[in-house]
């Protein structure tokens, strides 16, 4: 299996990471994917029903309702960069919850929509709920390959959720305090998770290598740090990723084809509460961006063959202190990878560039928690 690297992509396609690439292979199968062209947005909500909106010039428009409560159901978190269904094409999952007392355990209630190229009323669904203790705002993302079935999992709020023998979503006996994809670290075509397990017997902090038989390393043996997704920022062809400890120091991992010979290349300048984002190609040139908080506010580093000697682009401009920032994909289909900025109860796209984020805003709105959703092409 081969699989191709950044600057193979652009030459054969001619087009900018994040623009037109999709997956083609389902599930946790090897992958030279990026996302594609936004097609709607899905916004995370304190209601009780959830609505997919039409990705327009002017922001979120035309809004489908998707979900409604049939109980006391009163929020939704979602996710969408995940295939849980196995179809090759990223689903869109929602999570739940109930704001009952501070004494009463809620329950966590997960849906999964197959997106499709079909009208957004007619994506099918599959539902799982687990009766166990979690927060109102309790996180939601994907984790690869856990159970090495070839097909994706989940976890939210710690719980791991994985493809049963029925083929319906079931909670795994494993905890996983904090996990996620990572993207194909060791360059074999597979994606691979990182996770913190919480277990007594495996407590720790792991990587499962993704495969046709997935194998698990454990690089730290201290639990209550974890992991996050940093794209391709040297541009070598090897997904790179951000490991953090229980004190909130962040380090940034450089992939390569020895698993046993991972090594953290610099300690990025981001602690306690404050955060990295991995948005893709903002700028255009081939290597992967990172969007960097401190407390002394957000910066964009750009990836470059030595990250160490690389370019930090202040972001003041566009985003005060305290503003949080989520990846928008590619959401003005122009080859370069956007941002999401949300600021009071306000929030704006910002489109990236050659010169790196644009400071003019596309559009606002006062939708909350918006995640990009691709959908195929019908």
């Amino acid at each position: 299996m081969v699989r191709l690297t950044h600057r193979e992509i652009l030459a054969s396609l001619a087009l900018f990471l994040g623009a037109g690439c999709s997956e083609t292979h389902a599930g946790a199968r090897p992958t030279a994917a990026r996302d594609s062209c936004v097609t709607y947005w899905a916004p995370s909500s304190i209601d009780d029903s959830l609505s997919i909106y039409e990705n327009g010039a002017r922001g979120p428009e035309s809004p489908v309702e998707l979900l409604r409560s049939g109980g006391g159901d009163r929020g939704w978190v979602v996710h969408t960069r995940t295939d849980v269904t196995g179809d090759g094409v990223r689903d869109l999952v929602v999570r739940s919850w109930y704001p009952g007392s501070a004494a009463i355990c809620e329950s966590i209630s997960i849906t999964v929509f197959e997106v499709s190229a079909a009208p957004v009323s007619a994506w099918q669904r599959e539902s799982v709920t687990s009766n166990d203790c979690a927060g109102p705002y309790a996180s939601l993302s994907g984790l690869g390959d856990w159970n090495a079935d070839h097909i994706d999992d989940l976890v939210a709020q710690g719980f791991v959720f994985v493809r049963g023998a029925s083929g319906e979503l079931a909670e795994d006996t494993q905890r996983c305090q904090r996990g996620g994809l990572l993207g194909d670290v060791d360059g074999d075509g597979w994606r691979d998770t990182g996770c913190d397990v919480s277990d007594a017997a495996s407590r720790g902090l792991w990587i499962v290598w993704g495969g046709e038989q997935p194998e698990r390393t454990m690089l730290s043996d201290a639990s209550g740090g974890g992991f996050g997704a940093a794209g391709d920022v040297n541009g070598d062809g090897f997904d790179d990723f951000i490991t953090y400890d229980q004190s909130g120091t962040k380090r940034l991992v450089l992939g390569g084809p020895d698993r046993e010979g991972l090594y953290a290349d610099e300690t990025l300048p981001a602690s306690g509460a404050a955060g990295i984002l991995a948005p893709g190609d903002v700028d255009g040139d081939g290597f992967d961006d990172l969007v960097v908080t401190d407390s002394a506010g957000a910066a964009l580093h750009h990836g470059a063959r030595d990250f160490r000697a690389r370019k930090v682009t202040s972001l003041a401009r566009i985003a005060e202190n305290g503003a949080s920032f989520t990846a928008a994909g590619d959401a003005n289909c122009d080859g370069f990878a956007d941002l999401l900025v949300r600021q009071g109860k306000t929030t704006e796209l910002h489109v990236g560039s050659p010169a790196g984020v644009r400071t003019e805003p596309t559009w606002r709105t006062d939708l909350t928690g918006l995640v990009p959703v691709f959908a195929p092409a019908p």
